[in-house]
């Protein structure tokens, strides 16, 4: 697979466009627009229910087309650039496992990959591993609803119409060093009538196992991304009640930071460019649980100060990992590689995107015990099943 031709896109009709590849289940690019023949910027956010915490944006309309995902161009580029792990789905499980990824299920003990300083990321890389491979696109849908017989976070008031591309994938029993053979899904959606978009996963195994999974999608609101280009952004976590402290090797050491207002990981970020105090943000924030289990609520923004463009972020997941690319301009990709390959400004430098990757909390087969956390265990017959939507206004 040399070219594109097995790419997918979702178009809204409020401008929001999303292509999409079956390597790695990923999000490649994602353009924001608003057709001279659809409504205006500003009404076409009403339709997308309001968060009380968030406010209403009123600079809505006040920015243009742009495309705010890093991502590769070709298959090509994307198997020679693997290691950001731009826009792909990430598992077994994501994130790290300590204890030279070593864990136990029922008494039984298993050894995953190590791929990172001994311990294992994101699933541990190669064939075994999510990102890397092709999956198979199983199903594309336009359908009609209301949200509470399809998505949990519908974020449209009421119904609504929307386009949805599945990717499915099976994990062999022991690849990577993981039990059990598991089915997973990723499906993508983009609702008519906001710039919204949708990631929905899931997945069953036949055996204990473990299992979770994130979209690995790198944002820059400015459309233009550059080596610290962050700094012109506003991250705010307001549903964020502490951030794991973590060791050398990142892997959390089972304490969890409150956020007191002069903490440099304070919820509320004056400015990305604060991140530089801490070398770069690579941490795990704690989410205050939903009023209902298993809820989507909105859990925070980013926002463009420049433009005013907002992304506001509604999740199932209890935390979400905030990483502002320390390690991108190390990865060494060519501009001429990337969907901004037009724009001669543009580099993915360090500190140039963010990623809010939603997930349960990095090493949680271990930190279960310590903090009464979901671990990622699966069981047979049990569904595992995580939405994060996206909304631009």
């Amino acid at each position: 697979m040399s070219d594109n031709s097995s790419n997918f896109t979702l178009a809204s009709e409020s401008g929001l466009v999303a292509t999409l590849s079956p390597l790695g289940a990923a999000l490649r690019s994602l353009t924001l627009s608003s057709p001279p023949s659809s409504p205006s910027r500003a009404e076409s956010a009403i339709g997308a229910i309001q968060c009380a915490k968030c406010g209403s944006n009123s600079r809505a309309a006040a920015w243009t087309t742009r495309s705010v995902v890093l991502g590769l161009a070709s298959d090509d580029a994307a198997r020679r650039h693997a290691g950001p792990y731009l826009g792909v789905t990430v598992g077994r499980v994501a994130n790290r496992i300590g204890h030279g990824g070593e864990f136990e299920l029922d008494g039984e003990r298993h050894q995953a990959r190590a791929n990172e300083g001994g311990n294992c990321l994101h699933g541990g890389g190669g064939d075994g591993a999510l990102d890397g491979r092709v999956w198979e696109m199983a199903e594309r849908v336009s359908g009609k609803t209301d949200g509470a017989d399809a998505f949990v976070g519908w974020p449209i008031a009421g119904c609504g119409r929307y386009d949805a591309v599945t990717f499915a994938s099976t994990m062999a029993d022991g690849e990577n060093g993981f039990p059990g053979r598991v089915n997973v899904r990723a499906t993508y959606v983009v609702a008519h009538g906001a710039h919204a978009l949708g990631i929905v996963l899931e997945g069953e195994a036949e055996a204990v196992t473990l299992l979770a999974l994130t979209n690995h999608a790198y944002f820059n609101l400015s459309g233009e991304p550059r080596e610290g280009g962050l700094a012109d952004h506003q991250l705010d976590l307001h549903e964020a009640t502490g951030v794991l402290a973590v060791d050398d090797a990142l892997i959390p050491t089972g304490e969890v930071v409150p956020l007191a207002a002069d903490s440099p990981f304070a919820a509320a970020v004056a400015s990305l460019g604060s991140e530089a105090k801490l070398e770069g943000l690579d941490h795990n924030y704690v989410l205050a649980p939903p009023d209902t289990a298993g809820a989507c609520r909105c859990i925070g923004a980013l926002v463009h100060v420049p433009s005013g463009l907002r992304m506001r972020v509604t999740t199932t997941k209890p935390g979400v990992q905030v990483y502002t690319g320390n390690g991108l301009g190390h990865a060494g990709i060519p501009i001429a590689d990337t969907v901004h390959a037009q724009c001669a400004s543009v580099n993915y430098g360090n500190g140039s995107a963010i990623c809010l990757e939603t997930q349960f909390f990095p090493d949680a087969i271990h930190l279960g015990p310590l903090l009464g956390c979901a671990t990622g265990r699966l069981e047979p017959g049990e569904v595992y099943r995580h939405e994060t939507w996206l909304l631009f206004d």
